[in-house]
């Protein structure tokens, strides 16, 4: 490899590292936050955890972490990238089930969507943040509506 192959490589391995590593002057310091979620014993695909700061906003733009639980129950919280995680402080924990991420509505029936309704709250700290386990139970969840495969000459 000639010098200048290698000059223009790490110019350029230089640049995204840059550019994955900074933030803008509007944005807090955000630590890697996650966690599990199972409702009634179950991993609740596609669910979204959002944390509401308990007091003022993480930013001056108003911004909220969120994540959405994997097939296996785990979320990883971002706020202003893929897993960046979430700023430290206080959090009132909100859940909203889709009964698909385009859809409206929530399969929890709203029951977790307001800081008066979830009694789930979280504090980050700075640093690496495993959350305790949400384990709820006895939640009335309103099941997928599965449709019927369609059928040549059955109307």
């Amino acid at each position: 490899m000639s010098r200048n192959s290698m000059t223009a490589l790490l110019l350029l391995a230089f640049g995204f590292w840059a550019g994955c590593n900074s933030r803008q002057d509007w944005e807090s310091q955000t630590y890697p936050t996650s966690g599990t979620v199972s409702i009634n014993g179950e991993a609740p695909k596609d669910l979204f955890v959002i944390f509401l700061p308990t007091e003022g906003d993480v930013d001056s733009r108003g911004s909220m972490p969120w994540g959405v639980v994997q097939e296996d129950g785990s979320y990883q919280m971002r706020t202003y990238d893929i897993c960046d995680g979430a700023p430290a402080g206080e959090y009132a924990v909100l859940l909203r089930w889709p009964f698909d991420r385009a859809a409206p509505g929530d399969r929890l029936r709203s029951a977790f969507s307001t800081v008066d309704k979830s009694p789930l709250t979280y504090t980050v700290q700075a640093g690496k943040n495993q959350l305790p386990p949400i384990e709820l139970t006895g939640v009335k969840v309103t099941p997928l509506k599965k449709s019927k495969p369609f059928a040549m000459g059955s109307e």
